[in-house]
């Protein structure tokens, strides 16, 4: 997601709280990073989900909580600080765990 420069702290404020799809069966985590340097009046924000399946994943975006949430936001505005967002559906194909400190 690509936001004007000064804006992102709103984005990772609501990401990073606890939200309805941390109940669902097969929720692995939620990942927020952020690239103060993408341009000179933007910063992007990648947000990461991570499902234990596929399966998993298509439950939360079928569930009525999920549908819900986006006919609510269909009547909502998105705000203006808001340039670019992008959905993107990866799988995962290799990991190594460490330690993460930030």
């Amino acid at each position: 997601m690509i936001v004007e420069l000064g804006h992102s702290d709103s984005i990772i404020e609501r990401w990073g709280s606890p939200g309805p799809q941390d109940q669902m069966p097969g929720f692995v985590d939620v990942s927020v990073l952020l690239n103060r340097k993408y341009s000179a009046d933007e910063e992007e924000v990648v947000i990461i989900t991570r499902w234990d399946s596929e399966e998993a994943w298509k439950g939360w975006e079928k569930s009525d909580v999920h549908i819900q949430m986006h006919r609510q936001g269909r009547t909502q505005q998105r705000p203006s600080f808001i340039k670019d967002i992008k959905v993107k559906l990866y799988h995962q194909k290799a990991a190594r765990n460490g330690s993460i400190s930030l």
